[in-house]
């Protein structure tokens, strides 16, 4: 029968090894196991070194920014990230400004890269975060914390995040003031120079701003820092009733207003009558719209001989009566009766006053002059003559010129023989007659007419 095998390690050792070699066996065990454990730790703490290395690298941490960013874009809170503290200081943003800014961080590509530490500390670096490859979006800034030793040989340097502001777009620059900026769609307002002649702009947005210069004639261009514009400046005076067109209507820039001579005694009863106008139009070379004029018949005045200073003071006459004057009177009729009163030819009480006043106005130089000639003794000297029947020869009107629908004007030349004892003469008469429509009197009611407001002599 055989024996039991014996289990005990110990005492199976006892009988394989003796006791020296036991001893040694165990030790060698021991210090297999704690070299391992040491290079696990080793291993785990170089890594960690390596890792810890690799987080305070600048480029790193920047990439890591970059990406906070676009997270916080995409979950709505960028807000919570970025400051925007610094673009708060230049300009306000509104909310909608802010939520345009945010989806386009969002939706776009966001690229690192380091820019110029020119005017920053030496310890601190600055990362621009870039938007499509072209717009800075935001700055990134790190601050060196100093260096720490690890393993005895290994330098690593520390950094730490300074600041991430958002950044925006600020443009200055300086144009002719009569040039309209708009600022992402919005009409930006320039402070003006001291002589009014340009017009300083400092544009912020916190979006690429899309800024666009449109002329006095409607040309637009986008605006480019790098571009250079050319104008043409164009000094235009010309009647308040005439028209500076471009793509529209032009309203005159400059406030100088100056009466027109000939209508110095007919602004006092027709305010509205037309006034000298100037225009200082600074207008793109090249532009598809260069300046227009309209007369006050609004027919197109060919100012291609002109050059770029205008200046015109007759108005545009018609060959017939303007069509805005309703019920006008009858010019030539009325320049008749005046010639007639005019040698004591006219009926009526006072030497044919009191049929001439229908169609004059009480209190203008044009009724003084009838009322003097017809109580005057001048009168009395007219030669004793005869008129042929009829007693006109030659009647004629032309030259209207509408200023309103109350106003007008037109040229009458009249020929009238006069028939005397030494032989016969032709009476001429050869004038502008400004014709108005309105009350002059003061008898509580409404009635006004038409009537003669000045003549004024036509020289050849």
């Amino acid at each position: 029968m055989k024996k039991n095998m014996c289990h005990d390690i110990n005492e199976c050792l006892d009988k394989t090894f003796p006791k020296r070699k036991k001893g040694f066996l165990t030790f060698y065990l021991v210090f297999v196991l704690t070299l391992i454990i040491i290079t696990v730790i080793s291993l785990v703490y170089v890594s960690s070194v390596l890792r810890e290395y690799e987080a305070y690298q600048p480029d790193k941490l920047a990439a890591d920014c970059m990406n906070e960013i676009k997270q916080a874009a995409e979950d709505g809170r960028l807000d919570k990230v970025l400051s925007f503290a610094a673009v708060k200081k230049e300009t306000d943003i509104s909310q909608e400004e802010y939520e345009q800014f945010q989806q386009e961080v969002a939706k776009g590509k966001l690229s690192v890269k380091k820019s110029s530490n020119k005017d920053e500390e030496k310890d601190i670096l600055c990362y621009n975060i870039i938007l499509n490859d072209k717009s800075t979006v935001a700055k990134y800034k790190i601050k060196s914390e100093g260096q720490e030793t690890r393993l005895a040989i290994f330098t690593l340097d520390l950094w730490k995040k300074h600041s991430l502001e958002a950044t925006m777009y600020s443009e200055e620059f300086s144009l002719p003031a009569s040039v309209s900026v708009y600022l992402n769609g919005e009409k930006a307002e320039g402070s003006l120079s001291e002589d009014g002649k340009t017009a300083s702009y400092k544009l912020c947005s916190i979006t690429e701003p899309n800024i666009v210069i449109t002329d006095a004639l409607g040309n637009s261009a986008e605006y480019s820092n790098e571009g250079k514009y050319s104008f043409k400046e164009y000094k235009i005076t010309i009647p308040s009733n005439f028209t500076v067109m471009g793509r529209e209507t032009i309203s005159p820039i400059s406030e100088n207003q100056s009466p027109i001579d000939g209508f110095a005694n007919i602004y006092e009863y027709f305010p509205d009558m037309p006034v000298m106008c100037g225009y200082d139009l600074f207008v793109m070379e090249n532009g598809e719209y260069s300046p227009t004029l309209l007369d006050n018949y609004g027919q197109e005045i060919d100012i291609s001989e002109m050059g770029d200073v205008i200046s015109i003071t007759e108005q545009t006459a018609g060959k017939e009566m303007p069509q805005n004057i309703e019920n006008p009177p009858d010019p030539l009729e009325i320049a008749k009766l005046w010639s007639l009163f005019m040698t004591n030819d006219l009926s009526g009480d006072s030497h044919g006053l009191c049929t001439m006043e229908k169609y004059l106005f009480k209190n203008t130089a044009q009724y003084k002059r009838a009322r003097e000639w017809a109580t005057g003794i001048d009168i009395t000297f007219t030669s004793v003559h005869s008129l042929s029947d009829p007693p006109f020869t030659r009647a004629e009107v032309k030259n209207f010129i509408g200023y309103s629908d109350k106003c007008f004007s037109c040229e009458i030349y009249l020929e009238k023989p006069l028939h005397i004892v030494t032989g016969d003469i032709t009476d001429t008469l050869h004038s502008v007659f400004y014709f108005g429509y309105m009350d002059d009197t003061d008898n509580g009611t409404d009635d006004p007419h038409w009537g003669i407001i000045e003549m004024q002599g036509v020289v050849k």
